[in-house]
């Protein structure tokens, strides 16, 4: 395998972990934790679920820019690869807030033991910032397909 080819295979595989995550997350495992009665149960539940996520997802969010800078010379001159850094340093900028909420969410339940109001900063990451951030990286998905059928690697 080339070093192109092992870029590559390294790029579309962390794409895979982190928006297939955030899709797993969104649409299987929040809802499943939603059926808990117990909300002391649930809220720590969620809680140590996106953060076990966010530490799961962080490297894999590295390899993928480290991989798109290595990438990036071989697109020169076509504006999808602009368009594509915009959308993903979005989609990075909605993971840092997701790591913040879930903070205050652990803040709120360590501090207060307010599980209603933990529980309303967590649904922002599930109701808002994966969508926000899902939606993106699928229209990513979509120019780096582009990217690589127009005669880029």
């Amino acid at each position: 395998m080339t070093t192109d080819a092992a870029m590559i295979f390294l790029h579309v595989f962390s794409v895979i972990i982190w928006i297939g995550g955030m899709a797993m997350m969104r649409c299987v495992v929040y809802p499943s934790l939603n059926s808990l009665s117990d909300d002391e149960v649930k809220t720590a539940q969620k809680i140590n679920v996106m953060k076990r996520f966010i530490f799961v997802a962080s490297p894999f969010i590295l390899i993928l820019m480290g991989t798109g800078i290595y990438l990036m010379p071989s697109f020169q001159g076509n504006i999808n690869v602009h368009i594509k850094e915009a959308i993903w340093l979005i989609m990075v900028l909605n993971f840092v807030l997701m790591y913040l909420q879930v903070k205050k969410a652990e803040k709120t339940v360590k501090e207060n033991q307010d599980f209603a109001k933990a529980q309303k900063q967590l649904s922002i990451i599930t109701n808002f910032l994966i969508p926000a951030t899902i939606l993106p990286g699928m229209g990513a998905i979509i120019l780096g397909i582009m990217l690589k059928t127009s005669g880029g690697f």
